[in-house]
């Protein structure tokens, strides 16, 4: 996405904990995964139920940016989430990630402008969807 505001340790912990509390809770609407290369975790991706639709999410640390290991991460994820259709929102500046979700068959459905909340600035978006599964 980009435009994320920076979270408190605090925060970052208490979100991480609301996650593993639902996956632990088999609620349905969270499937998250680490991201490891050659043993070391480099970022994380997810998919949540939002608003009556599934959207996907992922972040990378910097140093890992460029190599196409978000490209192949989502590749991956994609391989084992059912659920369909399945959304992305992006800010249009982040053009990695752009080009992230139009490698993985992602097709662009709207631009939008987003309002500043509690965890993101505000900004213009893109909304990306993927229909079917598959290759």
């Amino acid at each position: 996405m980009a435009k994320v505001k920076p979270r408190s340790a605090a925060d970052f912990e208490l979100a991480w904990k609301r996650i593993f509390r639902d996956w632990a809770d088999e609620k349905i609407g969270v499937v998250q995964k680490a991201v490891l290369l050659d043993g070391e975790v480099c970022g994380t991706i997810g998919c949540r139920f939002i608003v009556n639709r599934w959207e996907i999410g992922y972040g990378f640390a910097k140093s890992y940016w460029g190599q196409g290991v978000a490209t192949s991460a989502v590749n991956l994820f994609l391989d084992g989430v059912v659920e369909r259709p399945l959304y992305a929102k992006v800010a249009v500046t982040n053009i990695a990630s752009i080009r992230v979700l139009t490698k993985n068959k992602f097709v662009l459905v709207k631009k939008q402008i987003a309002k500043k909340t509690e965890h993101c600035l505000g900004r213009e978006e893109c909304v990306f969807i993927r229909e079917h599964i598959g290759k």
